[in-house]
């Protein structure tokens, strides 16, 4: 559906320069980096007028841009008020991979996807006017908390669904240690015969037999690739495989193991990298492995500055009605600190649980989240809106003028 509904423009720009940690490319020095993105705007909206809202869609671990087309489908059919809807693919995943497979290195930061989303708004900024939403999906939800405390006007409003923010001291992985998800990508599959061969076996996970059949149309086109199309070094990586139909993951689960966690202590003859002194219950999900941006992470909720729509998985492992205590801290501390725009008490902070989600809400209830993200989004957009008319009867900028409110507090010192 979504060709029909949308016209999709993709644009390849340049990754923000210096990555977080010295093997983020593979020779800093000549290395330089791309993104992915795509545009969605709505084929009913081609006229776009004041007040239309730019969405930016910042995905979890492992979740190429295309996953979320059923969401971006679904919220168009409920909020008919959308601009443009940008999906970036971060430099180590899906198209963006494809990009920069001869130079993206092996130790990716987490903190270089915010830098990359900000850069992307100000590469693109003249297709990007306020009011900007964004949506971030676990991992993509608490690394858009972090680039809206960096810079906190950024966004008019975040919907957050079930925000990921790492290990941290007192919060024990649920599941024995050998269940860990990077555990388990380790060990992936990664070749099959023929895409429907990949798609049987996709109907037969756990985890995809709850995600909306759109989604898994979605990950068989875009999350695999052909066997053929990799380099003859990557084929025998792969092992004894016949190219022919066979296809891969588009993201190598090297990459995606890599993204879950970084080895603490550094691996022999590795470099040093920033967080590497940090001690291990602080950072550590499992012994020998952890995410030293974890505090980074963290310490950002207090001091979240715009309006927020958190969206909870009912049957989430990690949000779920089981587990309310991390629900009911992360929404009481969000926005309370410092330069916050003051949490729950004042309204800065919305929660909406949806019935029968898991963890993966935009991949198992697309339709559910949108309804709750439109009708959220409308109360953004007016409240942006009066906003803007209120500017009106602010006192006019005069550079060549001390406004006399500031002489009159000078007067006084």
């Amino acid at each position: 559906m979504s060709r029909e509904l949308w016209t999709i423009t993709t644009h390849n720009i340049p990754a923000s320069h210096i990555r977080g940690f010295e093997r983020g490319t593979r020779d800093e020095e000549t290395s330089k980096l791309q993104l992915a993105v795509k545009q969605y705007t709505p084929k009913a909206n081609l006229q776009s007028i004041r007040g239309d809202v730019t969405f930016i869609m910042a995905g979890g671990i492992d979740n190429s841009k295309e996953t979320f087309e059923p969401l971006f489908d679904d919220l168009l059919q409920q909020f008919p008020g959308i601009r443009n809807i940008w999906a970036i693919d971060p430099a180590t995943y899906g198209e963006s991979f494809w990009l920069n497979r001869d130079t993206i290195g092996d130790e990716p930061s987490w903190l270089d996807i915010p830098r990359d989303i900000l850069h992307t708004m100000n590469h693109l900024q003249d297709l990007m006017p306020p009011p900007i939403i964004g949506i971030g999906h676990s991992l993509g939800g608490a690394l858009l908390t972090v680039l809206s405390t960096w810079h906190p006007r950024l966004f008019t409003g975040l919907i957050l669904t079930e925000p990921a923010y790492g290990p941290k001291k007192g919060i024990k992985w649920p599941t024995p240690n050998k269940f860990y998800p990077s555990v388990l990508v380790a060990k992936r599959r990664v070749t099959w015969a023929s895409r429907d061969e990949a798609r049987k076996a996709f109907a037969k996970a756990p985890l995809y037999k709850s995600y909306d059949p759109r989604v898994v149309d979605k990950v068989v086109q875009h999350d695999l690739v052909d066997v053929s199309s990799l380099n003859d070094k990557s084929r025998r990586s792969l092992g004894k495989i016949e190219p022919g139909t066979s296809v891969t993951l588009a993201t190598p689960k090297s990459i995606t193991e890599s993204i879950w966690v970084h080895p603490r202590p550094k691996l022999a003859n590795f470099p040093a990298n920033p967080g590497d002194d940090i001690p291990d219950e602080h950072v550590n999900p499992i012994p020998g492995f952890g995410r030293p941006e974890a505090p980074v992470t963290w310490n950002s909720i207090p001091h979240l500055y715009p309006p927020v729509l958190l969206a909870w998985g009912a049957e989430s492992e990690l949000f779920g009605e089981k587990r309310a205590a991390n629900r009911k801290w992360t929404a009481g501390v969000m926005g309370t600190g410092h330069g916050g725009g003051g949490g729950l008490a004042s309204g800065q902070v919305t929660e909406v649980s949806i019935a029968g989600a898991h963890h993966h809400i935009p991949f198992e209830k697309p339709t559910d989240l949108a309804r709750a993200a439109a009708s959220w989004s409308k109360k953004i957009r007016e409240g942006w809106l009066q906003k803007m008319d209120e500017r009106k009867s602010q006192p006019e900028i005069d550079h060549y003028k001390v406004n006399e409110e500031i002489l009159s507090r000078y007067a006084k010192l």
